[in-house]
């Protein structure tokens, strides 16, 4: 019992770096994204509008649906 305890151990303190790691990759990938959308959302913006949206066209944006 104590020798599979032990084996679980030393398993997880190797996939541990790279579950950490994963998780990392994963929240970076996601802010890229959430960046790309503001972007294109702000490109579409310019194109319907002429003009770069403000923080008062945002709030309007968003309560109106």
């Amino acid at each position: 019992m104590i020798g599979v305890l032990a084996i679980i151990g030393i398993l997880s303190a190797a996939v541990a770096p790279k579950v950490i790691e994963a998780i990392r990759d994963a929240k970076v990938t996601s802010a890229i994204s959430s960046i790309n959308a503001a972007r294109s959302a702000t490109l579409q913006y310019y194109a319907k509008y002429d003009r770069i949206p403000t923080d008062a066209d945002v709030v309007a944006l968003a309560t109106t649906g």
